[in-house]
């Protein structure tokens, strides 16, 4: 029990990953490759959001969407992904 806490914590922490050099390859070869095409794929981003938006189960947050990132609400997807 007394280890058990601190385990758990070092794997929350990314302590329990293997492999990251690969992961750290891709990464350094898309800040070095890609930032040029960022503009283009943040603009893409808000697009699909827009697009996602038409859908009625689901709901995103336009104003949220300010990179190639999107967030949908966990409960709107899980609702949604019961349907089919």
């Amino acid at each position: 029990m007394l280890i058990t806490k601190p385990r758990r914590l070092r794997k929350n922490l990314g302590g329990g990953m293997r492999h990251v050099g690969i992961l750290c390859a891709v990464a350094l070869v898309a800040l070095h490759e890609n930032v040029a095409n960022l503009d283009t794929d943040h603009k893409r981003a808000k697009i699909l959001a827009e697009g996602l938006n038409q859908i009625k189960e689901l709901r995103v947050d336009i104003d949220t969407v300010e990179t190639n990132i999107i967030k949908l609400p966990p409960r709107t997807c899980c609702g949604s992904l019961r349907l089919v």
